[in-house]
């Protein structure tokens, strides 16, 4: 089982959220982490494109 799955499930039965709901919270939070990933790397990288690149992989707001 993945971490998201972990996730879902500790939202949908011990909180009991509907799953809607809880995807849209783990999106949100994989998002927010993305950015902070993209807003960090020109600080410690110069050659930063393969931050950008990681932080897309956990971003659901980029198409693929």
């Amino acid at each position: 089982m993945s971490a998201r799955e972990d996730l879902e499930n500790l939202l949908m039965g011990d909180l009991g959220m509907r799953g809607a709901d809880a995807d849209r919270i783990i999106d949100a939070y994989a998002h927010e982490l993305a950015e902070e990933i993209r807003d960090e790397s020109p600080q410690y990288n110069s050659d930063w494109t393969c931050w950008n690149a990681a932080a897309d992989l956990i971003d659901p707001e980029v198409e693929s």
